[in-house]
């Protein structure tokens, strides 16, 4: 498309956009589906810094790390957080079966690349 074509967004427009696609996800695990939505850029940028953080070397620590991508992005009904900080160890407990196949939608959602989920599978 060229410039001339493109409408140029105001502020409010950017602002106002609703910009994070959701998608309900069956999770027969749990008998149910959740509703996952696409990360804000400050939550991106809080799960990346975790990653940073975990990282000595070349290694990443991993406990936790998947779930901490699912509190982030799955919500309720009313478009909330479903998962505080809080919930997260009880959450881990939960089938990793469930937990995987949430996470790979997660990433596939935020556009975490095959590249960066490799480097977490590998360590």
């Amino acid at each position: 498309m060229s410039d001339a074509k493109m409408t140029k967004l105001t502020k409010e427009q950017i602002l106002g956009a609703k910009d994070l696609p959701i998608r309900e996800i069956p999770v027969p695990e749990w008998n149910g589906s959740v509703r996952m939505q696409t990360l804000s850029g400050k939550d991106r940028d809080s799960f990346e810094d975790t990653i940073q953080k975990r990282k000595t070397g070349q290694l990443i620590e991993l406990k936790g790390l998947k779930v901490m991508l699912l509190s982030l992005t799955v919500i309720d009904e009313a478009g909330a957080l479903m998962f505080s900080e809080a919930d997260l160890v009880k959450l881990n407990e939960k089938s990793s079966k469930a937990i995987n196949n949430l996470f790979e939608v997660a990433t596939e959602m935020n556009g975490i690349g095959e590249e960066a989920v490799e480097e977490l599978r590998k360590n």
